[in-house]
């Protein structure tokens, strides 16, 4: 899917994205990879940002599990050493070591991955006292490293940003994942949220140049909210389209090969 929506994405801000979007094909064969940010290369889609974070994180989950194989450690340790290399940011000043563990266990966004890792246990084993222990403190991490970025927004995106709405809607998240670990909204299952829930990847992979092209095309000829619903119904359909028709057709493709 990521290759498809790249693909895409390239083709689009190729030919429509210039002045203020430019890619290379020497940038598109960096992105193939999801490491671009090592091989000197910008990102196709601001979007594609996150993707080294996450590789980073299975890169610390991998480390783990191999060396679990050789000594029995405790998913708990992890979770603690790690949250503990957290908080380390509201107390350390900046230095070559802090740095390199800062870059090492992405400290700006380590806060969401513990508390991933805590709901996954509630709801795997179900909630227990140390779970309510380290929870509120990944969300006041999570919380104050928002608030923190508030400022390089406004630069970038020439807005202003409310630091309470960004703490209301991380607090709310927190408490629906929440809710959605303990199996308090069961009675919602639906296979119709697992596709919805499924369209959420592609719409990622492909919303963010691609609709600031489209409104940078036709935001002067058509009303701001008109181009706004339709951009975000595009993006949708074509994120309906991948996930339902073309993922699955290329995947029985590799299959039968």
């Amino acid at each position: 899917m990521y290759w498809i929506c790249l693909i895409i994405t390239f083709v689009i801000v190729y030919f429509f994205g210039a002045p203020r979007y430019l890619v290379t094909f020497k940038q598109l064969l960096a992105n193939f990879t999801m490491v671009q940010e090592l091989l000197g290369q910008g990102n196709i889609d601001g979007a594609y940002w996150s993707l080294y974070i996450e590789l980073k994180f299975y890169l610390i989950i991998a480390v783990f599990l191999i060396v679990n194989r050789f000594k029995q450690i405790s998913l708990d340790y992890l979770v603690y050493f790690w949250l503990l290399l957290s908080s380390l940011r509201l107390c350390v000043e900046p230095s070559e070591i802090y740095d390199a563990i800062h870059h090492l266990f992405i400290l700006d966004w380590s806060a969401y991955f513990i508390a991933g890792i805590v709901f996954c246990q509630i709801f795997l084993k179900g909630p227990a006292l140390k779970h309510f222990i380290v929870l509120p403190w990944c969300l006041y991490l999570s919380v104050d490293g928002a608030i923190g970025r508030i400022h390089w927004l406004t630069r970038t995106f020439h807005s202003d940003f409310s630091p309470y709405i960004i703490a209301a809607t991380i607090v709310v998240f927190y408490i629906v994942i929440l809710l959605v670990s303990c199996k308090k909204l069961q009675r919602f299952n639906s296979p119709k949220f697992v596709k919805i829930g499924m369209l959420t990847y592609p719409l990622y992979l492909i919303h963010q140049h691609i609709g600031f092209i489209i409104f940078n095309q036709l935001h002067s000829y058509v009303n701001k909210y008109v181009l706004i619903s339709a951009v975000t119904l595009l993006m949708l359909g074509i994120a309906y389209i991948l996930s339902d028709w073309v993922e699955p057709r290329i995947m029985k493709l590799f299959k039968r090969s």
